[in-house]
């Protein structure tokens, strides 16, 4: 696999990107019961805080909304903004993406 000049920012933006919300997940975790029942809740606590879910759930949905041709895993974008947040899924795909778009 050969780098491109467009495609390293976005890899090196995966290392802060999949460290950066791994305090506050552990923080929260710490302090609730772990269930989907109380994480739905607790995104939705307050307007603010569902204004954000939401806006992430819409985030993760776009990337796949119109694949470029020769992008591969398409379902592993919205799963790592799900998971991780946006922090990590969308320097992936903007690897991915650059990664493709050096081949064509």
């Amino acid at each position: 696999m050969k780098l491109t000049h467009t495609g390293i920012p976005y890899l090196s933006m995966t290392i802060p990107g999949l460290f950066a919300p791994l305090p506050l997940r552990g923080a929260y975790l710490a302090l609730q019961q772990v269930g989907v029942g109380n994480f739905l809740q607790s995104i939705y606590a307050n307007a603010a805080a569902g204004a954000v879910a939401a806006g992430l759930m819409v985030s993760a949905l776009a990337f796949i909304d119109r694949p470029s041709r020769g992008m591969w895993l398409l379902w592993l974008y919205p799963l790592l903004t799900f998971d991780l947040g946006l922090s990590l899924g969308l320097p992936v795909y903007l690897y991915c993406r650059a990664r493709t778009q050096a081949h064509d």
